[in-house]
């Protein structure tokens, strides 16, 4: 009786902590901190009179619109801040901004990588008006896409993005109708199916390192969101931020 009632005097103390948890500290961080923009000044010394160091020219020298491997680069996050570091030391200290080679070559390239959204690899092929009906089943609209023939060959087993999420193509029904299974390696197994009209989805041969690529979307949304508003980019982020990537 004496253990039982020493027992139940220590259960009821630790309830007794438990209800009554100290605050969290002031001194505490209670946002993640963001990596700000170049200010103007670091933008003049970068354009250095219009001979910017090598390390904001090279390693994405080569890399251009439309190319999917370009998506590799991703994985080296400080190349690809001195990427958009040149790109805004062009628009801003350059006579009539970013309006020549390579600086327009540069920010194609910039435009490209944030058009596949947050999930970045090489591209098989996109559709910016797919439909879903929410359990799993794809419908392609473009006309000249197809799930049979659009991977090199059939696209089941592939990759697929959509806001951040990861799936891969799990059967082919046609050359417009699949469907999907979730991608549960390191993301929510409760995670959305695409659902709705105009839905735009992304079939890749091999995700790179999200983790990084979501980081490096982030810099570009805060970095650029003013280049990109106009063309909806940016809402597009915003959707993927607030709707996909945060839950994986």
């Amino acid at each position: 009786m004496k253990y039982l009632s020493g027992f139940l005097l220590a259960c009821s103390l630790y309830a007794a902590i438990g209800d009554n948890a100290p605050n969290v500290p002031t001194t505490w961080v209670a946002s993640h901190p963001r990596l700000g923009a170049p200010s103007n000044a670091d933008l003049v010394a970068i354009w250095n009179g219009g001979t910017l160091p090598g390390r904001y020219t090279n390693g994405w020298g080569n890399c251009t619109a439309g190319d999917s491997l370009c998506s590799n680069a991703s994985t080296v996050m400080p190349y690809f801040r001195y990427l958009m570091a040149a790109v805004m030391a062009y628009q801003t200290q350059h006579t009539g901004g970013c309006n020549a080679a390579p600086c327009t070559t540069w920010l194609a390239s910039l435009d490209y990588m944030a058009a596949l959204g947050p999930l970045w690899g090489p591209l098989y092929f996109k559709d910016d008006a797919a439909t879903g009906d929410g359990a799993g089943h794809i419908t392609l609209t473009t006309g000249r896409l197809s799930f049979l023939t659009g991977c090199g060959g059939s696209c089941a087993g592939v990759g697929f993005a959509y806001l951040g999420w990861r799936y891969n193509i799990d059967t082919v029904q046609d050359a417009t109708h699949a469907t999907l299974k979730r991608n549960v390696v390191g993301d929510n197994p409760n995670s959305i199916y695409p659902n709705g009209t105009g839905l735009k989805i992304r079939l890749m041969s091999n995700f790179n390192a999200p983790n990084v690529t979501v980081s490096v979307f982030a810099l570009m949304y805060d970095w650029f969101y003013s280049r990109w508003v106009s063309q909806g980019i940016a809402n597009d982020m915003a959707t993927a931020w607030t709707t996909g990537v945060p839950r994986w």
